[in-house]
């Protein structure tokens, strides 16, 4: 098995996703839905069959932004990270003119659970400060997908070598 700090955490959960849909896309869910619902002592139609967009967009919106920056939030590999999402144009056209403080209020509001998203995917950010409401942005999900796989590709390469073992020796790992 690969050693944890190996693994693209980001990478992995953006690939689990698209294995997820083309999974859904073939309806292979279905009868692994009904049998986990009937074991559970539900009936097929008590839940909605997957997927569930809410609670996939919540996940990768951890795994792909949370996660990793409090990884990498003190080591150097954050500027570089920065500097590699701010040459990507389709992302700025979302963020706006200051992509680290877009970044910052997504993650806060990744973090204090101050994120919903609607059967259509649309999904609305709120960061709060001292109980006042410093950010509220809504974002389609066409403008989600773009902002994880911007980061996710981001930290992909900034995870192949040289970059992975500077930042392993920066957090106290080994590479």
């Amino acid at each position: 098995m690969t050693p944890f700090h190996e693994i693209d955490i980001p990478k992995v959960a953006l690939l689990e996703h698209e294995i997820f849909l083309e999974a859904t896309r073939l309806d292979a869910l279905s009868a692994a839905s009904g049998n986990i619902l009937e074991g559970k002592g539900l009936k097929r139609d008590e839940i909605p069959p997957p997927p569930y967009f809410q609670t996939r967009i919540l996940s990768l919106l951890y795994l792909v932004i949370l996660y990793p920056h409090e990884l990498w939030e003190k080591t150097e590999l954050r500027s570089k990270l920065i500097d590699n999402l701010e040459a990507n144009s389709a992302l700025n056209k979302i963020c706006g003119e200051n992509l680290p403080d877009f970044l910052r209020h997504i993650r806060n509001s990744i973090a204090h659970a101050r994120v919903q998203v609607t059967a259509g995917g649309r999904t609305t950010f709120v960061d709060r400060f001292k109980g006042k409401e410093t950010f509220r942005t809504e974002l389609s999900l066409e403008d989600v997908q773009t902002l994880l796989s911007a980061v996710g590709s981001a930290y992909a390469e900034l995870r192949e070598k040289p970059y992975r073992d500077e930042a392993l020796k920066q957090l106290g790992g080994r590479p």
